[in-house]
């Protein structure tokens, strides 16, 4: 059976947080922050078919983040 979307996603984040989370011994959160706007920014910038494109889904995965960080103080 396929898995959603939503699915994929939720278990993407949740492997993103078991990483950082074995990282947080050896590193501060101010670098592995760094650490992993560059390897996703890079990764965007490989991936997109513009420079315009990679920078607007950079920009819109920091919005989405403000967003969350916003409703998690609510």
């Amino acid at each position: 059976m396929k898995k959603s979307i939503d699915q994929a996603v939720s278990e993407y984040r949740e492997a993103l947080l078991s990483i950082t989370e074995d990282a947080q011994d050896s590193i501060e959160p101010h670098v592995a922050v760094v650490t992993g706007i560059q390897f996703f920014s890079q990764l965007a910038f490989d991936m997109a078919p513009t420079e315009e494109k990679a920078r607007e889904v950079i920009a819109t995965g920091i919005d989405f983040a403000y967003e969350d960080y916003k409703e998690q103080e609510a």
